[in-house]
């Protein structure tokens, strides 16, 4: 029979592990509880109390609560604080609906959130429960969800990519959940539309749009960083339909390859605890991805690129000269300039992306110059590096798909040249 149970709660493991002599006391205490018939508790939010004390004390986790659990606190919480109000709680349906808006939450931040609510007369309002959640994760680092801005008309030569992506992103719930698409993978030189096309996609589809770094979720304490990787998981997929959006995920992932000797193995857990949620997760969450060096991953983590964790990988080229004067075109009249030569400045911008264009028709206004006087002082990324983006173009020819034209992106440098311009071979995606 168990006489006394010490509980310490609220223990953060670094605090711990700041202090020997905390360490040294706990774990004695521990082994001398046997016989003195004494059991401890320690209560702690990251899910860790480190190695040294780990051994002593079994882990016991506790999920955030299911659907009915939340339905019935909610129900209970609005009873007790309404009803001499004279309101009542919601019908069964909608309160299920507050409670799929509540899925990932807390207990505690569930009766805060309902609390506040009923005080703002907001409680039956499912999108408030949603927003709460939102502004918890976002305060906690976990991810900033992104409002799209605008539609696929804006993406321009794009056409290949919506006509693979659009029967993907079906708004309606399916039937059968094996059927819900996994990821996209977008590769191409800075300024080429990635990320404006994944939030184009959200908009088009009506997802929420989490854009995560993994590498802000690090942390120097041992377990906080796994810790805090899950429970983003965990929040984005509550926030069902979705899209996560991982910008520049080669970067995110430096240090992933170390051998363990400088950070414990800790990048290589945390990559294959993205590995293993790109491929098994069950909720109606689109993985995007983009990079702007894709040799940087298939040198380094090619398992990352295997069937099942990405449906596809599109190669965002430079625009073609179509594209280039669809963008002279818009931007100009959107900053309210009138070029003088329009086929001329399609000609001068070959191997620019569109936020060149953007910048330069945007800078012009600015300065009240024409367009002309100012396409020479917009950095271009092709002139800075061009081995770099020639290097990307060389490794997705027939691998990739050309977000422009929907084919497999073929380009061969020095060869099937028609009128000293290269000519790229592609073949239709089965």
């Amino acid at each position: 029979m168990i006489r006394f149970v010490v509980v310490l709660q609220n223990v953060v493991s670094q605090e711990i592990l700041k202090n020997q002599g905390t360490v040294q006391y706990l774990q004695k205490a521990a082994y001398q509880g046997r016989s003195a018939m004494t059991t401890y508790v320690i209560h702690s939010f990251d899910g860790s109390v480190g190695p040294q004390i780990e051994p002593y004390f079994p882990l016991l986790k506790f999920d955030t609560p299911g659907r009915e659990e939340i339905k019935n606190l909610i129900s209970q919480i609005i009873h007790d604080h309404c009803s001499d109000a004279g309101h009542t709680a919601p019908e069964e349906d909608h309160l299920l609906n507050i409670s799929r808006a509540c899925r990932g939450m807390t207990r505690r931040q569930v009766e805060d959130t309902t609390a506040l609510l009923i005080r703002e007369r907001k409680f039956e309002a499912v999108d408030a429960y949603k927003e709460a959640k939102i502004v918890t994760a976002e305060q906690n680092g976990l991810f900033t969800v992104v409002k799209p801005t605008g539609s696929t008309d804006k993406l321009f030569g794009l056409d290949g990519l919506q006509v693979f992506a659009k029967p993907l992103l079906k708004h309606t719930q399916m039937a059968d959940d094996q059927l819900r698409p996994k990821g996209l993978l977008f590769v191409g030189p800075p300024g080429s539309g990635k990320t404006a096309a994944a939030s184009m996609l959200a908009t088009e589809s009506h997802r929420t749009l989490c854009q995560v770094d993994l590498g802000t979720l690090r942390s120097k304490w041992v377990g906080e960083t796994e810790s805090r990787v899950d429970r983003m998981f965990e929040l984005v997929e509550s926030l069902a339909p979705a899209i996560l959006l991982i910008d520049e995920i080669e970067k995110s992932l430096d240090g992933a390859q170390s051998s363990g000797e400088t950070d414990g193995g800790l990048g290589s857990r945390v990559l294959g605890k993205f590995l293993t949620w790109a491929q098994d997760h069950e909720e109606d969450v689109l993985l995007v991805a983009t990079a702007n060096d894709i040799t940087k991953i298939t040198s380094t983590f090619p398992e990352m690129l295997r069937a099942e964790r990405f449906d596809a990988m599109f190669m965002f080229d430079l625009p073609n000269p179509h594209a280039r004067e669809a963008m002279w075109r818009y931007y100009s009249g959107r900053f309210g300039i009138k070029p003088a030569n329009l086929s001329e400045l399609v000609a001068d911008s070959k191997n620019w992306t569109g936020a060149e264009i953007r910048a330069c028709c945007r800078l012009a206004a600015i300065r009240g110059v024409d367009i002309t006087d100012q396409l020479s002082l917009i950095p271009n990324v092709y002139k800075v590096a061009t081995d770099v983006v020639e290097a990307v173009r060389s490794h997705a020819t027939g691998r990739f798909i050309d977000a422009d034209s929907g084919l497999i992106y073929n380009e061969v440098p020095g060869s099937n040249k028609i009128g000293g311009k290269v000519v790229r071979k592609r073949r239709k995606v089965s």
